[in-house]
């Protein structure tokens, strides 16, 4: 997992802490070519618009580490969203999510040590990779937040592993001033992986990838219509440089 500061137009910035902590990037700078798409595209190309158990648990897994590698630096991210988060776009680093836009974050101690004050909500981030989408999703603001306050556990986890409602009342019970139980945790979401007829082993392949589950239904066209408008991107690009008198070669 690799960190990074902000998403501009033709790089990222990096931001590092030291060299012997390989989860945070040192470089300077970052082509955005090297980043795929995000976890929020891939999975609206998705049959239901939703990711299979196994990918969704993988991936969770990964955006888990990253998250809990910031609150090790006394760092809250505080945009967690599938589209913060994208796959890398060249191996070796494909299989690899990385963590982007850093616009939000803050320390949530002082410069004296005091904590600061908690959120009341968590995220519900996983469970919308799993089942397509939050029951409160696409509502005007009001209905937002009543939709959120009335919308009963039971309904929100009915169609995911239980390890996950497990992990959401953990949550639930832990204090601020508490460590969350990150191997507890871990251990979880290792459990629904190894309960899964397929898709369960880290080298299975994401179902977005090439012999993943829903690549010939789904992301096969949809890769081949993206390559077509990036290859018209460009040379509508060449043309309007060659208009102008531009060598669009240099």
């Amino acid at each position: 997992m690799r960190f990074y500061f902000s998403l501009q137009t033709d790089t990222l910035e990096l931001k590092g802490v030291k060299p012997d902590e390989p989860g945070l990037a040192l470089e300077a700078s970052f082509p955005t070519f090297l980043i795929g798409y995000d976890l929020s595209v891939l999975r609206k190309v998705c049959p239901l618009k939703k990711f299979s158990n196994g990918t969704s648990t993988r991936l969770a897994m990964q955006c888990f580490d990253a998250l809990e590698a910031m609150h090790n630096k006394d760092l809250l991210h505080r945009d967690v969203k599938p589209s913060n988060f994208a796959m890398g776009a060249i191996s070796p680093n494909n299989r690899v999510v990385y963590i982007l836009d850093f616009g939000l974050v803050r320390c949530f101690k002082t410069k004296s040590g005091k904590i600061r004050p908690a959120r009341k909500k968590v995220a519900f981030r996983d469970v919308e990779f799993l089942v397509g989408q939050l029951p409160w999703q696409d509502e005007p603001e009001k209905v937002l937040n009543l939709s959120m306050k009335i919308t009963s556990k039971g309904d929100l986890f009915r169609n995911v592993s239980p390890q996950l409602l497990n992990i959401y009342n953990s949550l639930l019970a832990t204090t601020y001033h508490e460590t969350p139980t990150y191997a507890a945790y871990r251990r979880s979401m290792n459990e629904i992986l190894t309960s899964l007829p397929y898709g369960g082993k880290f080298s299975d392949p994401f179902d977005f990838e090439e012999k993943g589950q829903f690549y010939e239904r789904a992301f096969k066209d949809f890769y081949v219509m993206q390559n077509r408008k990036k290859a018209a991107t460009m040379l509508e690009t060449l043309e309007l440089k060659q208009d102008d008198g531009v060598n669009p070669f240099f």
